[in-house]
């Protein structure tokens, strides 16, 4: 015989064993927990299953990520289930239910979306991002579908068939973890300080930072090439510091940007390329945070992921960058040393709220998204180099001074250029890689984006206030990794003082203490850099340079496949010494020597590194930059070629 309810049940208006509100409450937060830990856990597994910043990471930082990153979005569900439940309090329990479990329909609705495109990618290189029109609008069908699915099954749990036990314990584990993961964090040491006391008050110029991607001065008209590529340049140049044998000190863009922003070589902070990041006291240690606290508003406009500063894990540098602000997700500003002190966890939460933000948008039409591999490819860099050009003329237009933006374009990213002015490939057809006429066409391109921001500031009387710097990551690659290769560095100042040319080697590092220098600040102790607005550096000075393995395209990423320790994504190192380069791959243990084109300034061939010497030093160099001994054997070991008077290329 069925158990009829007592009096107290009925006046309660619930069936015996029928929890109350309040129980319905309890149950669907339990949910929320568990559901935004299933949300965590899934992407951390994603993550660890290919390569990403979470290779390098120990297994603490594993743990702590799992058990701290649940809570932001558990907390973002329970707020809106909250307010629906508050609305609906004095409703039929049945709809109060489904209130309720609002949060965790959400989060398990968007744990699904994830779910189906990383699965949907990873096997058929497909995912949201390649849905538009109809498929967008199905897209957004199927989810709502899956939502209202997950409301109804959920809201039965809660009201009447109960949660299993399991879910309780689950989120009970995330619970206490967490509660441990708080309490164990020790604090980090004090925060680095990004200010610099001025040696005497000077009005700030605004600073913008044009860079070119493999761009070298082989090429360039202002250099001597014999085609007119860089027009523009060669009318100007005369009014800026030219410095003609300046070096990169990373074969690629990840670790060259990186260099630049921070005046750190990519040996010390460990980021050549994604998933590289910068990490711990790395994080606070660059030009844009001091730029920052000097009142500079500020933009990066770049590349996401591979360039793309915020990517890279550099915090409170730019106000801005390629095409969001990072200034609107945190309310309130969120002290250094909290940030410091969850570097990796506020990380982890930040990228995957960003992947399911913008999978939402595009789904619903409002942004579309471009995978970062697609922006650096032939077909796509002539648009959004166009789109950054708009970009910049709406920060410009929009911007505060002083201003500080960085810019990077890509048309002449080899090893094909999707170029707007035909000059000297006109009537050509780009069937093979790293044609000569279309890349003198790309440079043309990156002469006619200068024209337009010195034109630009020109008509918007910000000229005379801006401080522009000329430069490129690393030099063409058609034959070489771009190490060797002298690169533009050109520094207009305002008023055209100081200017005139420089012969002594310089390195992409030299920049950011440059610049701060000429503001009158103190360069800190932990840039390696110097400034060149000083006594010259010596000729003799090694510039390293380091080289990543050969990478590949993976799903909407182009990625180094073989992450591994100890040595991660470095594969060779090398060094620039006036017009002597030497190269070392730490693989294989080979050498290379190059005599560096051009050089306009060679010093006497018994003053240089013979190869003996240029070995012992990159050794030395890594070794005191904390790399193990056992992951150098294979190049210490090999015997370097003897000296080489000319070019010699593997």
């Amino acid at each position: 015989m069925a158990q009829r309810p007592s009096d107290n049940d009925s006046r309660r208006g619930r069936g015996a064993g029928e929890p109350g509100r309040f129980g319905i409450a309890v149950r669907a937060a339990t949910l929320i927990v568990v559901a935004a830990g299933g949300l965590v856990f899934f992407e951390w597994l994603f993550q660890v299953t290919k390569p990403s910043f979470l290779t390098a990471v120990g297994a603490t930082e594993h743990g702590r990520i799992l058990a701290v990153a649940p809570w932001p979005f558990a907390i973002a569900a329970l707020l809106p289930s909250l307010l629906a439940a508050m609305i609906c309090a004095f409703l039929p329990r049945r709809v109060f239910a489904g209130a309720t479990v609002l949060g965790a329909a959400a989060l398990t609705a968007l744990l699904a979306l994830l779910l189906a495109d990383n699965f949907l990618y990873t096997l058929f290189r497909f995912g949201v991002f390649d849905l538009a029109g109809a498929g967008r609008l199905l897209g957004l069908i199927a989810l709502g579908t899956l939502f209202g699915f997950a409301v109804v099954r959920l809201s039965g749990r809660v009201y009447r068939t109960g949660i299993p036990p399991a879910t309780g314990w689950i989120a009970a584990s995330l619970a206490l973890a967490g509660l441990v993961a708080v309490l164990a964090r020790s604090a980090p040491e004090s925060p680095t300080t990004l200010s610099a006391a001025p040696a005497t008050p000077v009005v700030r110029p605004n600073i913008v930072i044009f860079s070119a991607d493999g761009l070298d001065v082989r090429r360039m008209s202002a250099f001597g090439y014999s085609r007119p590529t860089t027009p523009f340049l060669a009318r100007i140049l005369d009014r800026g510091l030219v410095f003609e044998n300046a070096f990169t000190n990373s074969s690629t863009t990840t670790g060259s940007i990186g260099a630049l922003l921070t005046g750190r070589l990519p040996t010390t902070t460990r980021v050549n390329f994604r998933p590289d990041l910068f990490r711990d006291e790395d994080s606070y240690r660059h030009l844009p945070g001091l730029l920052r606290t000097l009142g500079y508003h500020s933009a990066d406009i770049s590349v996401r992921y591979y360039a793309d500063a915020a990517d890279l894990n550099l915090r409170r540098a730019f106000h801005w960058a390629n095409g969001r602000s990072l200034e609107t997700w945190a309310p309130v500003e969120v002290p250094t040393d909290l940030l410091k002190r969850w570097n990796f966890e506020i990380y982890f939460i930040s990228q995957l709220g960003g992947r399911i933000l913008e999978r939402l948008l595009h789904l619903a039409g409002i942004q579309e998204y471009v995978p970062p591999y697609r922006e650096v490819t032939h077909d796509t860099r002539k648009r959004y180099d166009s789109e950054r050009l708009t970009q910049l003329a709406e920060f410009l237009e929009k911007a505060t001074e002083p201003f500080f933006i960085n810019t990077h374009f890509m048309v002449a990213h080899g090893s094909e250029f999707p170029v707007y002015h035909r000059r000297f490939s006109a009537g050509q057809e780009q069937d093979r890689q790293w044609m000569v006429d279309f890349y003198d066409d790309a440079v043309l391109d990156v002469d006619t984006y200068l024209n337009f921001l010195f034109d630009y500031l020109t008509e918007s009387g910000q000229l005379a206030r801006t401080l522009i710097v000329v430069t490129s990551d690393h030099g063409e690659r058609s034959r070489s990794d771009g190490t060797e290769q002298r690169l533009p560095l050109i520094f207009f100042f305002p008023g055209d003082t100081p200017a005139g040319r420089r012969a002594m080697n310089a390195q992409r590092i030299d920049i950011a203490p440059t610049l701060l220098d000429y503001l009158g600040l103190s360069v800190p102790d932990w840039m390696e850099g110097t400034s060149l607005l000083g006594p010259p550096p010596s000729p003799l000075r090694p510039i390293v340079a380091t080289r990543t393995p050969a990478g590949e395209q993976r799903g909407e990423f182009f990625e180094i496949p073989h992450v591994k320790p100890p040595l991660y994504t470095l594969a060779g190192v090398s060094l620039v010494q006036c017009q002597r380069w030497w190269g070392l791959d730490l693989i294989s243990g080979r050498w290379t020597g190059v005599t560096v084109d051009g050089h306009t300034r060679p010093c006497e061939e018994n003053s240089l590194f013979d190869a003996a010497a240029a070995k012992k030093y990159l050794i030395d160099h890594l070794l005191e930059r904390g790399y193990p001994p056992s992951a150098l054997e294979t190049a210490a070991g090999t015997e370097p070629p003897v000296r080489l008077g000319a070019v010699q290329r593997n």
